[in-house]
C-alpha cells in the first residue's frame, strides 16, 4: 500500500475551501473540498488535517474522489479537489456538524 499524502485544509466562513456532501447528506459519507492549484491524483489516499474557526481541528484519512481542473477554463467552479473521508471520528463528526449548522456544504454527487 501506498504512503498516504499529507494535506492541511483551513476552513472559514469565507474560504473557498468548504465540507461537500452526496445524494445521502450525510457528511461522512462526504469530505472537504479543497481549493487549490495543487491537486493530487484522483484515488490519492491522504492524511488530512482540517482546521476551523475558533481554534478547532481534527485529523483524518481519506483519499482524493474529484478533481476540478485549473485549465477548464470553461467552468465557474474553484479548482481543486474533494477528499472523502475514510472513518470520521465521533468527535471530528461533531466539529463538521457544528461548522455546518452556520455554513452549509455544497453539493457534489460523488
Amino acid at each position: 500500500m501506498s504512503q498516504r499524502r499529507r494535506l492541511e485544509a483551513n476552513l472559514g466562513a469565507t474560504t473557498q475551501s468548504n465540507f461537500y456532501v452526496g445524494f445521502s447528506g450525510e457528511i461522512a459519507h462526504g469530505g472537504v473540498f479543497l481549493a487549490t492549484y495543487e491537486a493530487f491524483p484522483k484515488d490519492t489516499s491522504v492524511r488530512m488535517l482540517v482546521t476551523l474557526p475558533g481554534g478547532f481541528e481534527f485529523e483524518c484519512d481519506g483519499y482524493v474522489r474529484f478533481v476540478r481542473d485549473p485549465m477548464d477554463f470553461a467552468s465557474e467552479s474553484e479548482p481543486g479537489m474533494g477528499v472523502q473521508f475514510e472513518g470520521l471520528s465521533d468527535k471530528a463528526r461533531e466539529l463538521v456538524m457544528r461548522f455546518i449548522r452556520k455554513r452549509p456544504p455544497i453539493f457534489y454527487d460523488v
